[in-house]
């Protein structure tokens, strides 16, 4: 089971990661890591995203697809991946590209 991934829904959320406070504006993909994940979730300003991207007549579920699956998913939708080697954090790039 992948895990799940989620989008800042309100005007700006601070993200606890790590050691580090980080400023996250509506639409940006919150790491699922982040130590004040729930108190995000419990006060709304950020919310699950859609896992699920539609190609065509056909529905691509990209929680079934590996790191070349995603990459390449990526590379035919004009998704910049940067440096990202991650499985969850390529996931979470391409789901806040298609927002």
């Amino acid at each position: 089971m992948a895990e799940k991934s989620y989008k800042v829904v309100g005007a700006v959320a601070v993200v606890e990661v790590g050691k580090a406070a980080r400023y996250l504006y509506r639409g940006a993909v919150v790491p699922g890591s982040a130590a004040n994940l729930t108190h995000l979730l419990a006060v709304g300003l950020i919310a699950e995203a859609e896992a699920e991207e539609e190609v065509g007549d056909q529905a691509v579920d990209i929680d079934t697809l590996g790191v070349e699956g995603l990459r390449a998913y990526a590379a035919d939708h004009n998704v910049d991946l940067g440096g990202l080697t991650r499985k969850d954090d390529i996931r979470a790039a391409i789901l806040a590209a298609s927002a």
